[in-house]
């Protein structure tokens, strides 16, 4: 099984639609998908009509569905106005089937042989940004690998059957790598919209569950 993961859309409707295209011609069979499909973006309707479409085998929520629903609560993110101005508005623009979707995403999900969060797991919303945050997470691990998102930049951090935590950078922000037997992971595909890495594009990953192989991939 291929698996196709994306993470942090943003409301980008047009950059989601060009990473779509480009995986199915490498091919993938399910999406996990590892939250934020609001925020920042001015499609929201669009990119979650869009994901509406997809075969999931996983399905987060991001923080910015976090901030949304506190919205609907009637009370005000601990965000920057310029963010909660931004959700306000796609809250008026999405349908109630947008918001039944975005209401199904899961915090985390577990598989026989991999999970995925949209953080970490020690803090739901944590940046897992390095190698001493990768291994102050490790003990809350409940699989050996897990797939991240939330930093918009693709990556991995392993931990060698020896205990030694190191990073895997994508160069140019793509690449692959395959997954050795006894080796712990936390794999970041990066984002869709708004790439924090100083490599412009959308990125993407997709995991072969039989190889245990993670390719980045990187479109303009």
């Amino acid at each position: 099984m291929r698996l196709l993961v994306i993470s942090d859309v943003h409301a980008d409707a047009r950059s989601l639609d060009t990473v779509l295209a480009d995986a199915a011609e490498r091919g993938w069979d399910q999406v996990v998908f590892l939250g934020d499909a609001i925020g920042y973006g001015s499609e929201p309707a669009a990119a979650v009509a869009r994901l509406r479409t997809l075969d999931f085998r996983a399905a987060l929520s991001g923080n910015h569905e976090a901030m949304l629903d506190i919205l609907r609560q009637g009370r005000a993110p601990n965000a920057a106005d310029r963010i909660n101005d931004i959700l306000a508005s796609h809250l008026r623009e999405l349908g109630p089937d947008d918001l039944e979707f975005l209401d199904r995403l899961q915090p985390e999900y577990l598989d026989d042989d991999w999970a995925a969060v949209h953080g970490a797991l020690r803090t739901r919303f944590e940046y897992l940004i390095s190698v001493p945050v990768a291994r102050s997470n490790a003990s809350h691990m409940k699989r050996d690998v897990y797939f991240v998102g939330h930093t918009h930049v693709p990556g991995a951090f392993l931990r060698e059957p020896d205990g030694a935590w190191g990073v895997r950078p994508f160069r140019e922000g793509q690449g692959t790598l395959r997954l050795e037997p006894g080796v712990q992971a936390f794999l970041n595909p990066g984002s869709v919209s708004l790439p924090r890495d100083r490599t412009p594009g959308s990125s993407y990953g997709i995991f072969d569950e039989v190889s245990r192989t993670f390719s980045v991939f990187r479109v303009n």
